[in-house]
């Protein structure tokens, strides 16, 4: 990485700090701080997806002092990649603002994730890609990304990998236990479609519909007359959605239907739910 300024000095000491960090001998949250900080983003979060066709898992999260975002909860580089992230090459990166929106359901998270937080844009770096999992780490930006800030971050993503992949065996793992409250041998536990064959949630055939049209990007207003029944009526489903699935909103709903997995699952017939 080319050093032209105090910024890039400032980055460089942030990979320093996050490759102290990878070798276990700081919180990793402090190298996500210290990385936010000198890349000018106001949060960054580290995602473990797994080889099985699953949600991703949230690793860490963190913001700038004083930041206004609306605190980032959940990943949302499947959103910004909706393709197979095991096709990708260590070091990619992509910026939301440089490849535009998707062109399916994942344009309505990211909408409503942008309107509610004010985020301008958000970039995705996929530091390590396994037969097992691949690691991302995606940074949330709430100024416009140009010039000689945009020539940095281009350089970026490659050393970040470099330095991922150099880390202390087991220091992912064992963050990633740590923030979750789990026994070493559940960190990886991953929650199953929602949308699968053998509804698994115990959704009824209203209820399964609902979600169905969720994951193809259908908004909460667009719902009752999708379905023929009043306002009230897809209120009543939504909540009982809501307690089954463990979620809190139809924003929180949104976002983990709309994901490569649950698309590909929900093929299965709607007829199929009880």
């Amino acid at each position: 990485m080319v050093i032209s300024s105090s910024r890039h000095v400032g980055t460089l000491e942030a990979i320093m700090v996050f490759a102290t960090c990878l070798r276990g001998e700081a919180p990793f949250e402090i190298a996500l701080r210290d990385l936010c900080v000198a890349l000018g983003a106001e949060a960054g979060l580290l995602s473990r997806r797994g080889a099985g066709k699953m949600t991703s898992q949230i690793a860490f999260q963190s913001a700038r002092p004083a930041s206004s975002l609306q605190r980032l909860t959940r990943a949302f580089c499947d959103n910004v990649v909706p393709t197979d992230p095991f096709r990708m090459k260590c070091g990619a990166s992509f910026l939301l603002s440089r490849i535009g929106p998707p062109d399916d359901g994942n344009a309505h998270v990211l909408d409503e994730w942008r309107r509610a937080s004010g985020t301008r844009d958000i970039l995705v770096i996929f530091l390590e890609i396994e037969r097992s999992h691949v690691d991302r780490l995606e940074l949330h930006f709430r100024a416009p990304l140009e010039g000689e800030r945009l020539t940095m971050l281009d350089d970026v993503g490659a050393t970040l990998s470099r330095v991922y992949r150099q880390r202390r065996p087991g220091v992912i793992v064992d963050a990633l236990t740590c923030r979750r409250g789990l026994r070493p041998d559940a960190a990886f536990t991953e929650d199953p479609p929602v949308l699968s064959e053998d509804n698994r949630y115990g959704l009824t055939r209203s209820e399964f519909r609902i979600c169905y049209l969720v994951s193809r990007g259908r908004s909460y207003k667009a719902l009752p007359e999708e379905l023929g029944v009043s306002p009230h009526t897809v209120r009543g489903h939504l909540r009982n959605i809501y307690q089954k699935l463990e979620v809190s909103d139809f924003f929180e709903l949104s976002h983990r239907l709309i994901s490569i997995e649950e698309r590909q699952t929900s093929h299965v017939s709607l007829l199929g739910a009880a």
